[in-house]
Order: structure tokens, then sequence, then C-alpha cells
């Protein structure tokens, strides 16, 4: 189950194709590691967050953006081909854990 919220649409020059394995794959990880299944997609004047109930990272954020990071559910490439396709369009990731829910910002 996905909610949105657009609380201030902005829009944002990308590349459509690369843009969406972005938001696919943040979306797929939402989704595979949350507790309940579902994920909530926040758009607010320049960022866009999906949040999602579960535990924290076991790691920094950084060592999810290496290739083949170790991973329970999957090849631990995800996060490296967000990272990767964030940092052609000099935009960022960051993550935070609060009140059991973690929040993926794209900005």
């Amino acid at each position: 189950l996905i909610t949105t919220h657009i609380e201030k649409d902005y829009s944002k020059e990308v590349d459509f194709e690369l843009f969406t394995l972005v938001i696919k794959n943040l979306l797929d990880n939402g989704i595979k590691y949350s507790t309940d299944k579902h994920i909530t997609v926040v758009i607010n004047e320049n960022e866009l967050k999906i949040i999602n109930k579960g535990e924290a990272l076991t790691e920094p954020l950084e060592n999810y953006f290496k290739p083949f990071h170790a991973s329970k559910k999957g090849l631990g490439l995800g996060l490296y081909i967000v990272k990767s396709i964030l940092d052609i369009h000099s935009m960022e990731l960051h993550y935070a854990h609060e009140d059991g829910e973690n929040i993926f910002t794209v900005v």
C-alpha cells in the first residue's frame, strides 16, 4: 500500500528514465523492508520523502552506496544505483530513523 501526500508540489528537470529507477528502487526497498508493507510518499517543496515503518539501518547510509553491499533480501545494488543516478543529477539522498520509521529523502 502506498499513500501519497503532496504538501507543496514542485518540478525538477531530470532524465525521466533514470529518475524512474531512483523512485522504483526506493519504493521497492520501502515495501521490502517495512514491517507492515505500507509506504508513505511525501512531496514538499524540493524534497521527496519515502517513509516506512521498520528497523533502523544497521550501518551508516554511505555503506549502502557500495555495490554488492551485503543484504539479506537482495543483491545490494539498489541504493548504489540510486546514489549513482542522484549524483548525475546533482541531487542527494538523506536518511533518518524517527519514531520507528525509516525516512529516505531525495533533495
